[in-house]
């Protein structure tokens, strides 16, 4: 099955969804303990105190600060 430049997969009359990696990693990451996890593998720090995490959403993009 090849990806076609309309979305569709060759073979499939059905779109692609292109929410379902979002959906997924919000599902993941909802969770403050798993989120400060992500931003030390990401930052290579060693924070601890998940609450301390500030976590601002924007449309089609995600900030953590500290």
């Amino acid at each position: 099955m090849n990806k076609e430049r309309n979305g569709t997969v060759s073979g499939s009359a059905l779109p692609a969804r292109r929410d379902y990696k979002d959906t997924i990693f919000r599902r993941l990451f909802q969770d403050r303990e798993n989120l400060l996890s992500l931003y030390n593998a990401v930052n290579r720090t060693s924070y601890t105190d998940a609450e301390a995490l500030t976590v601002v959403t924007l449309e089609n993009a995600v900030y953590m600060n500290r």
